[in-house]
């Protein structure tokens, strides 16, 4: 086998056994969804959670992007 596969095969391994072993019944995740469920910013907007964005940042973003990639 080719060295690359068998790492690709050790990622996704990793990865399967990350997300199958989680406990949502662990009290820290219960204790992270309740303070959720009693926030201010439920009846918020979904872009307001995260900050005050507009279409000038979506534009900035987007060139900042394809400026780093052509680099």
């Amino acid at each position: 086998m080719d060295e690359k596969k068998i790492t690709d095969m050790e990622d996704l391994m990793l990865d399967y056994g990350e997300m199958t072993s989680f406990d949502f019944n662990s009290a820290d995740y219960r204790q992270v969804r309740e303070l959720q469920r009693n926030t201010e910013y439920l009846d918020k907007p979904y872009a307001f959670k995260y900050g005050n964005f507009d279409l000038v940042d979506m534009i900035h973003a987007f060139i900042t992007q394809n400026q780093k990639s052509n680099a």
